[in-house]
């Protein structure tokens, strides 16, 4: 998968449910196994990135949910304020998890023009053993706390033994 947020050689990218954009406010949820490769792979600079985002994982294997981004809107410090909250739905449609609000970028200046930042917090997820296989779906609304432009996501990943 290539990752590129709200434009592609100056086309816009349909939206689509882990990717969406508000005007320039682009977000896409990705699931990885492997923090820190994507963590390197983003501080590269470049337009597009290249992300193995995982779309399965096994009972014990953490999975990661970060929300890459761009064009939040500068404060009048020139900084940008980014928050999200997470939901885990089980397979059963119970809620598994919520989380409080979390940081997506928090005073911290706005990434340049038609670059995509990581979000600073993510949420890890872990199935164990006597947990539910099947579909869990994540959804996480981000928030551009200058603008106020809101940003609902949803992906799901099947947890399975092997």
């Amino acid at each position: 998968m290539h990752v590129g947020m709200g434009r592609q050689e100056g086309v816009v990218l349909p939206d689509t449910a882990d990717r969406r954009s508000i005007g320039a406010f682009g977000t896409e949820l990705i699931f990885t196994t492997n923090p820190d490769a994507l963590e390197e792979r983003l501080n590269t600079p470049s337009v597009t990135v290249h992300v193995d985002s995982v779309e399965s994982a096994r009972i014990n294997e953490p999975v990661s949910a970060f929300v890459i981004f761009s064009g939040c809107t500068p404060s009048k410090n020139a900084t940008c304020n980014v928050s999200m909250h997470f939901r885990v739905i089980r397979p059963d449609g119970r809620q598994y998890a919520a989380t409080p609000a979390m940081e997506v970028w928090r005073d911290k200046p706005a990434p340049t023009s038609h670059r995509l930042a990581l979000s600073v917090d993510y949420l890890k997820i872990r199935i164990e053993p006597q947990e539910q296989r099947g579909r869990y779906l994540v959804q996480v609304d981000v928030r551009d706390e200058v603008s106020g432009k809101q940003i609902a996501l949803e992906k799901p990943f099947v947890a399975k033994d092997n």
